[in-house]
């Protein structure tokens, strides 16, 4: 028996979209194209097999949020699934949101921990289906992710991916001691997950191997497939000029300002990328997920004040990038920051777009210091607690942080992220579509400044020992007369003078 397996239909590049150059430089992978041309070729090769998904077809892309559910069932039903298991982000659009996909396949739709009662699923998808191959009966199981799963990545990897153990993993059950191979073939169709097992008369595992198969330029497209997806392109450039929502603020996304300071765009999208992510809160905590980065490489474009469309957006988002939920030791996080202001500068001609904008931080940045030693103070929004509030970084304590996969995978100079995270969560949805969601849910958008990042010598401008620095005069309420004349200050000076206190911190 071979397992073959989420999928998505247009090729892509590191989980964002692929240009004809890219796909020339054979920088593109997956689309249902390849993946029905190799489980073709298994299949030829293997007479008793089994195709199996494990779910989470619902991905953001263009292709969904124009056709639905409809469309991956569409395609699935081409290639000749036998079964999958329902994943949490085919409820992304709600038990409604699903119908469509779950009526039009032609295939087994499972999970066993559901209740759809007096929905407008109930009785429409099992809890397991049994399939009799060569003679023999196989049981396939639904299940159905309470919460983002961690993503275990290939065997060998024949690609950038890290494998995080052996494929298959084996697991000896507590009960009979039987092993139980466990396999994941990392994500959006870049692999194809190929699990050969041999089974002796009474049903238990004698042998077994395989490995994901990486769907890159090697593997030629199914012509058939090739030509229907190419067929409904013209409906996905069309999208451009749908309405989204409106701003009623100008949103910056100018590469003069987001990656030299906090612009609110950035804010915008970075608060957007972690609403999307929020897990179910619970009597202790309100999330395991507060805070939320973007390199402002990734803002491309600013949103004017008016109405906002499709094409309007996927100019400030044009690589459709993924994001992930990744964990981070605070060490490791003060290593990000400070690279992030690594390369800071106001020459526009030399702006680098590995400053970031963020969410759930507050940054206090000295750029006059030596680079590696710019963060001057650093406040993490908390998620073990019950109010949300801000607390000072801890350089041991576990992060959890949402980004986009191009930082996750050590671009722009972030090599930190996979060399000291302690895992990822790979969540799957695309920065685009999030950014499109957020405006709608927030039309019209009235998104602001919120002091987020901040630079010492900009601080005192703001606080009452700055104004009267500036002033260069002090009067004391307690004193009406008494004025004295003040130099130049630093932060960290503490004054009381007839009853006057001014208190600031140098850090």
């Amino acid at each position: 028996m071979v397992a073959f397996g989420a999928i998505w239909i247009f090729p892509f590049k590191y989980s964002g979209s692929c240009s004809e150059s890219d796909a020339a430089a054979g920088e593109c992978f997956g689309g249902v194209s390849r993946i029905r041309s190799k489980v073709d070729e298994l299949r030829s090769e293997y007479n008793n097999s089994i195709l199996l998904d494990g779910g989470d077809q619902y991905q953001g892309t263009l292709w969904f949020y124009k056709f639905g559910g409809q469309i991956h069932a569409h395609f699935m039903n081409i290639i000749g699934y036998d079964a999958i298991g329902l994943g949490n982000h085919e409820f992304d659009n709600g038990v409604s949101g699903l119908v469509p996909f779950v009526v039009n396949a032609s295939f087994a739709v499972l999970s066993s921990n559901i209740d759809l009662s007096d929905t407008p699923l109930q009785g429409k998808i099992a809890k397991s289906k049994t399939f009799t191959i060569g003679g023999e009966k196989i049981g396939v199981i639904g299940y159905t992710t309470k919460s983002t799963p961690y993503i275990s990545n290939p065997g060998d990897a024949p690609s950038t991916e890290q494998a995080q153990g052996s494929y298959p993993f084996v697991v000896k059950t507590s009960a009979s001691g039987e092993n139980v191979l466990v396999v994941q073939d990392y994500a959006f169709g870049k692999y194809l997950g190929r699990l050969h097992v041999n089974f002796d008369d009474a049903g238990k595992v004698t042998n077994f191997n395989g490995n994901p198969v990486l769907l890159d330029g090697s593997v030629p497209k199914d012509p058939e497939l090739e030509s229907m997806v190419h067929s409904l392109l013209p409906q996905i450039e069309a999208l451009q000029n749908e309405p989204v929502g409106s701003t009623h603020v100008l949103l910056q996304g100018d590469r003069k300002v987001c990656r030299v300071r906090e612009c609110n765009l950035g804010n915008l999208i970075c608060d957007g990328m972690l609403r999307q992510n929020l897990r179910h809160s619970d009597d202790t905590y309100w999330s395991a997920v507060g805070i939320a980065v973007v390199n402002a490489g990734g803002i491309r474009s600013s949103l004017n004040i008016g109405a906002i469309t499709v094409g309007d957006v996927i100019k400030v988002h044009p690589f459709r990038n993924t994001v992930d939920i990744v964990e981070l030791r605070g060490e490791a996080v003060l290593k990000m920051l400070e690279h992030a202001a690594f390369e800071w500068t106001q020459d526009v001609s030399d702006l680098s777009g590995s400053f970031l904008q963020v969410s759930g931080m507050r940054i206090v940045y000295d750029m006059t210091r030596a680079p590696g030693s710019r963060v001057v103070d650093v406040q993490m929004r908390c998620s073990k607690c019950k109010i949300p509030h801000f607390e000072p970084l801890n350089k041991t304590e576990v992060y959890q942080i949402v980004m986009n996969e191009f930082m996750v995978s050590g671009k722009d100079g972030y090599s930190m992220i996979p060399e000291e995270m302690i895992r990822k969560h790979t969540i799957g949805n695309v920065d685009l579509e999030i950014l499109i969601d957020t405006i709608k849910q927030d039309s019209p958008v009235i998104q602001g400044l919120e002091d987020r990042i901040r630079f010492l010598h900009e601080i005192k401008e703001d606080s009452l020992i700055s104004k009267l620095v500036q002033e260069k005069e002090c009067v004391s309420d307690s004193a009406p007369s008494l004025t004295f004349t003040l130099p130049f200050m630093t932060l960290g000076l503490l004054l009381v003078l007839n009853g006057v206190k001014l208190l600031s911190s140098e850090v």
